[in-house]
Protein backbone atom coordinates (compact mmCIF):
# COMPACT_ATOMS: atom_id res chain seq x y z
CA UNK A 1 0.00 0.00 0.00
CA UNK A 2 1.00 3.06 -0.74
CA UNK A 3 1.05 6.62 1.23
CA UNK A 4 -0.16 9.58 -0.44
CA UNK A 5 1.49 12.46 0.47
CA UNK A 6 0.10 15.31 1.83
CA UNK A 7 1.20 19.22 1.63
CA UNK A 8 3.04 20.54 4.20
CA UNK A 9 1.53 24.13 5.30
CA UNK A 10 4.62 26.08 6.42
CA UNK A 11 4.40 29.52 7.99
CA UNK A 12 7.84 31.55 7.62
CA UNK A 13 9.08 34.21 10.18
CA UNK A 14 11.56 36.57 8.42
CA UNK A 15 12.05 39.78 8.01
CA UNK A 16 11.59 41.34 4.30
CA UNK A 17 14.79 40.92 2.40
CA UNK A 18 17.52 38.27 0.98
CA UNK A 19 17.19 35.88 3.30
CA UNK A 20 13.19 35.38 3.14
CA UNK A 21 12.65 35.87 -0.75
CA UNK A 22 15.39 33.19 -0.98
CA UNK A 23 13.84 30.86 1.65
CA UNK A 24 10.23 31.40 0.05
CA UNK A 25 11.84 30.21 -3.21
CA UNK A 26 13.60 27.43 -1.96
CA UNK A 27 11.04 25.89 -0.29
CA UNK A 28 8.43 26.44 -3.02
CA UNK A 29 10.28 24.03 -5.51
CA UNK A 30 8.85 21.26 -3.32
CA UNK A 31 6.15 20.44 -4.32
CA UNK A 32 4.84 18.78 -0.66
CA UNK A 33 5.07 22.67 0.30
CA UNK A 34 2.59 25.30 1.05
CA UNK A 35 3.52 28.24 1.92
CA UNK A 36 0.87 29.54 4.28
CA UNK A 37 2.37 33.02 5.28
CA UNK A 38 5.19 35.45 5.75
CA UNK A 39 4.88 37.03 8.38
CA UNK A 40 7.98 39.78 10.00
CA UNK A 41 6.57 39.82 13.48
CA UNK A 42 6.63 37.50 15.58
CA UNK A 43 3.89 38.51 17.79
CA UNK A 44 1.73 38.73 15.13
CA UNK A 45 2.21 35.34 13.34
CA UNK A 46 1.46 33.35 17.18
CA UNK A 47 -1.86 35.52 17.05
CA UNK A 48 -2.53 33.60 13.64
CA UNK A 49 -0.93 30.34 14.45
CA UNK A 50 -5.17 28.93 15.47
CA UNK A 51 -6.12 30.37 12.49
CA UNK A 52 -3.54 29.18 9.90
CA UNK A 53 -2.47 25.77 11.69
CA UNK A 54 0.95 25.55 10.28
CA UNK A 55 2.48 21.90 10.50
CA UNK A 56 5.75 23.45 10.38
CA UNK A 57 7.08 27.51 11.95
CA UNK A 58 10.45 28.37 9.83
CA UNK A 59 12.26 31.16 11.76
CA UNK A 60 14.69 33.71 11.31
CA UNK A 61 15.87 33.30 14.96
CA UNK A 62 18.10 35.94 14.30
CA UNK A 63 15.29 38.65 14.46
CA UNK A 64 16.29 41.59 16.77
CA UNK A 65 13.27 41.37 18.91
CA UNK A 66 13.64 38.34 21.87
CA UNK A 67 13.61 35.13 19.57
CA UNK A 68 15.04 33.37 22.53
CA UNK A 69 12.18 33.89 24.63
CA UNK A 70 9.97 34.16 21.51
CA UNK A 71 11.25 29.95 20.94
CA UNK A 72 10.37 29.47 24.83
CA UNK A 73 7.01 30.68 24.68
CA UNK A 74 6.10 29.00 21.08
CA UNK A 75 7.95 25.56 22.31
CA UNK A 76 5.43 24.94 25.79
CA UNK A 77 2.54 25.74 23.32
CA UNK A 78 -0.18 22.65 23.47
CA UNK A 79 -0.29 21.74 19.40
CA UNK A 80 2.86 23.57 18.66
CA UNK A 81 4.03 23.60 14.95
CA UNK A 82 7.18 22.27 14.86
CA UNK A 83 10.20 25.10 15.08
CA UNK A 84 12.55 25.08 12.45
CA UNK A 85 14.80 27.87 13.01
CA UNK A 86 17.99 30.07 11.06
CA UNK A 87 20.68 30.90 12.45
CA UNK A 88 23.85 32.73 12.04
CA UNK A 89 26.71 31.01 14.28
CA UNK A 90 26.94 27.48 15.61
CA UNK A 91 27.35 29.19 19.19
CA UNK A 92 23.42 31.02 18.23
CA UNK A 93 22.33 27.17 17.15
CA UNK A 94 23.18 25.90 20.48
CA UNK A 95 21.03 28.52 22.45
CA UNK A 96 18.21 28.63 20.44
CA UNK A 97 17.94 24.43 20.81
CA UNK A 98 18.37 24.80 24.53
CA UNK A 99 15.46 27.36 24.16
CA UNK A 100 13.19 24.61 22.74
CA UNK A 101 13.63 25.21 18.43
CA UNK A 102 13.06 21.47 16.86
CA UNK A 103 15.85 21.89 14.61
CA UNK A 104 18.42 24.53 14.15
CA UNK A 105 19.72 25.52 10.59
CA UNK A 106 22.57 27.44 9.63
CA UNK A 107 22.38 30.25 7.13
CA UNK A 108 23.17 29.56 3.73
CA UNK A 109 23.64 25.69 4.75
CA UNK A 110 19.65 24.63 3.86
CA UNK A 111 20.37 21.51 1.80
CA UNK A 112 19.31 19.34 4.48
CA UNK A 113 15.88 21.28 5.01
CA UNK A 114 13.50 19.45 2.74
CA UNK A 115 15.24 16.32 4.47
CA UNK A 116 13.76 17.23 7.52
CA UNK A 117 10.45 18.56 6.13
CA UNK A 118 9.75 16.22 3.20
CA UNK A 119 8.84 12.91 5.90
CA UNK A 120 6.20 14.81 7.75
CA UNK A 121 4.02 14.92 4.44
CA UNK A 122 3.31 11.41 5.26
CA UNK A 123 2.66 11.69 8.87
Amino acid sequence: MTLAAKRIKILIIAKPGLLCNSLVAFLRADAQVEIIGVRSDPGKAVAELDSLAPQILVLDADLPASSLEFIHQLSIMPGRPLILALSNTVAKRNEIKEAGADQVFLKGFLDDLPSYINPIAYT
